[in-house]
């Protein structure tokens, strides 16, 4: 190796990383659960197709592919009208989710032979997570919009709250 340093094994550096994977994941799955429930009040489906378009929707999330939130947010963007703001914050977070799965080592094979590459390693997760926790953040906030159209119902489909 060129340097001295082992970036490769800091045990700050990974769990940072399995922080923003965690996010990734997250993120991932928040906005699963939400595209369902906007087709539902945009007219798209009717209540009976809703078990065949959930698993269409775990079939998205059980596939391999690397656009799996591409698609999710793609999805959004098509059934829900968002700001500036937040189209931005989801195009940042999606590049900042690819990067860190994809290309994350890559990025920063440099900066992990480098004496003082490890903050730059830091500081790049740090801004990574911050995104990828504010789409998270605005996805819960669909949610919980969503939610007061779909109180909670028990088996026999009657409202519980």
């Amino acid at each position: 190796m060129i340097g001295q340093a082992n970036y490769f094994a800091d045990k700050e550096i990974l769990e940072n990383l399995g922080h923003a994977l965690y996010g990734c994941q997250r993120l991932e799955m928040t906005f699963a659960r939400i595209i369902p429930d906007l087709h539902l009040l945009g007219g798209c489906i009717q209540g009976a197709d809703v078990l065949e378009r959930l698993q269409a929707f775990q079939g998205i999330l059980n596939s391999r592919s690397k656009r799996t939130l591409g698609r999710l947010l793609e999805e959004l963007k098509k059934l829900a009208k968002l700001d500036e703001q937040g189209e931005r914050l989801l195009a940042d977070a999606l590049e900042k989710r690819n990067e860190i799965v994809h290309k994350f080592f890559y990025k920063h094979v440099v900066a992990m032979i480098s004496p003082g590459g490890r903050h730059v390693i830091l500081d790049d997760l740090a801004e990574s997570i911050r995104i990828i926790r504010a789409a998270y953040e605005m996805g819960k906030r669909i949610e919980q919009q969503l939610d007061a159209h779909f109180p909670p119902t028990d088996e026999d489909g009657e409202k519980t709250a």
